[in-house]
Formats: C-alpha cells, sequence, structure tokens
C-alpha cells in the first residue's frame, strides 16, 4: 500500500496543488465555516481537501457544495478521540459515508457528553473562583461542538485569561485543574466506526502524538494510514514516518490540522499529500466497503 518514495524536496512541496487531508471548521473547534475552509485551500492552491471535524459531520454538506462550484474535491472524514491506559491519540477517517447509522448514533452521544464536560469544568473554574457561565461557553461554540477552545475563548472574554496558551495553561491544559477528559473510544472501537462507514482509518499526527509502539497493534486492528506529511514536522521526521508506513504495509496521509484563526491560519497549504496518495486512500475505501 505505501511503496511510494519520494525525493528530499517532496515532503513539503511549493507547488499548486496536492491535497490537505487534515481541516476542520466551526462545526467542532475551527474558526472558519465550512465554505470558507473551502474558499481558503482554493486561495492556497490545493486541489483536495478532507473536512474532518471532532466528532460531527454536520460541516460536510456545505463544504461540498462550495467544493463543486470551485473546483476543490472535499473528502468526507471526521476525527475521533481513542484512549487506552497511557493517554488520548486521534484518529481521523476520510472517505466515509457520513449518514451510516452506526456512525451517526456514537457521534450523537459524544456531542451529548461534550456539553456536559463544558458543565463540569464550568465547576471546576467555579470551585477556582472563576466564573464562567456554560451557557455563555455554548454560545460561543454557536453551531460547532463545544470543546475546550470555546472555554478559552470565555475565559479570556471575562479577563480570566490574555490568550489561549494562558488559558490552557493555567485552567484547561491536560494537567490543569479544570480539565474533564472526554468521552473516549478505544482505537480498536474507533477504527471499526470509521470501516463500517466504509472509511480509511488514520493515526494522526504522531509525532505530537508519541505513541509509535501502537503502530503495529493499530495495523492488526485495520487501521488504514498515517499521517506522514505533516505541517508541523521536519524532513527527518517526514521519512521516518514514511519508514513505519511502508514497514506496516499503510497508506500515506496528512495535512495540516488547520484550525483557523484558533491555531495557525498560515498551516493550510504548508505541506500537501500528493494526489497519487489521495488515490491510493481511495482505492483503500473502496476496499473495505467490499
Amino acid at each position: 500500500m505505501a511503496n511510494l518514495h519520494f525525493d528530499n524536496s517532496a515532503w513539503r512541496p511549493d507547488e499548486d496543488g496536492g491535497a490537505d487531508l487534515h481541516l476542520h471548521t466551526i462545526r467542532s473547534d475551527g474558526s472558519a465555516t465550512p465554505g470558507q475552509a473551502v474558499e481558503k485551500a482554493q486561495k492556497v492552491g490545493l486541489s483536495a481537501i478532507g473536512i474532518t471535524d471532532h466528532d460531527t459531520t454536520a460541516g460536510l454538506p456545505h463544504a461540498i457544495r462550495q467544493g463543486e462550484k470551485l473546483g476543490i474535491e472535499v473528502i468526507p472524514g471526521v476525527e475521533l478521540s481513542a484512549s487506552d491506559h497511557v493517554g488520548e491519540i486521534h484518529i481521523v477517517g476520510i472517505f466515509i459515508d457520513s449518514k451510516e447509522k452506526a456512525l451517526a448514533n456514537k457521534l450523537r452521544e459524544i456531542r451529548r457528553h461534550r456539553r456536559e464536560r463544558i458543565a463540569e469544568m464550568s465547576e471546576r473554574l467555579a470551585g477556582m473562583d472563576v466564573d464562567v457561565d456554560p451557557d455563555t461557553v455554548l454560545e460561543i461554540a454557536g453551531r460547532g461542538n463545544p470543546g475546550r477552545p470555546h472555554m478559552a475563548a470565555a475565559l479570556i472574554s471575562a479577563g480570566y485569561a490574555a490568550n489561549y496558551n494562558e488559558a490552557f495553561r493555567r485552567y484547561l491544559g491536560d494537567n490543569a485543574p479544570a480539565y474533564v477528559p472526554k468521552l473516549s473510544l478505544s482505537p480498536a472501537e474507533a477504527i471499526e466506526l470509521i470501516a463500517n462507514a466504509g472509511g480509511v482509518s488514520v493515526l494522526a499526527h504522531p509525532l505530537l502524538t508519541n505513541r509509535d509502539e501502537l503502530i503495529p497493534a493499530l495495523a492488526e486492528a485495520g487501521l488504514g494510514a498515517i499521517e506522514v506529511f505533516w505541517a508541523q514536522q521536519n524532513e527527518a521526521d517526514f521519512h521516518y514516518y514514511l519508514r513505519l508506513a511502508h514497514t506496516h504495509g499503510l497508506g500515506l496521509s496528512g495535512g495540516s490540522d488547520w484550525h483557523g484563526a484558533w491555531k495557525d491560519d498560515s498551516y493550510l497549504g504548508r505541506v500537501r499529500v500528493p494526489l497519487e496518495c489521495v488515490e491510493r486512500l481511495r482505492e483503500l475505501a473502496h476496499a473495505v466497503r467490499l
């Protein structure tokens, strides 16, 4: 599946084209609407994008319609959180059937828990004499899935933090006092949900996750690809994960993990998945459905 070879410049090409298979919109924790994400992709010269919002596929119809208008292929996707006894990993599903019943039901359950999580974080903050109304956080999230970036925005607005970094450091980070874990799946459950929806499961930003020892077991469980192309790694990291993908027979995916203004708006288009890799992932998705 992964027997592709690249010269030393291909991991971060300058030319137009290629794909970014990891983008977020306001329907989860991004700052751009689905249509704006497509427009931004066109401006930076991408040929295809994957909309992979956390725990929701609600932004896909709008993005796909805009993609058809602008000549950008929008690949349907989703990002799921999974965890084991050590910590959390993220599994992206691409080429999914967003209307598949089991996936839709599980996403609905996860979104319900997200709202409960905001209420629990607000209670923990109140114990620190930090007053943030959960309804305010839900208003900030709007039609998106409420999460820590929206809580951070509420903290900043109320004057409890100067910026997102401070909000996470003092209150919301994984080791901070107001942190509440998300409802999470096992890695195998996430992979199975994606496969049942006809999609390809992808290990997201493995350099950031730093759980490479899991890759053999994930591949055995049906993992389809690794995000070999990632905006925040260097050339040596790229070739390391390329070798891992070859070793375990996995496809090559990747992208910017773009969130718009919530993080670094310049990430979109910084790396580009070659369209040859996208076609191989499409073939793998077709094989999953047989």
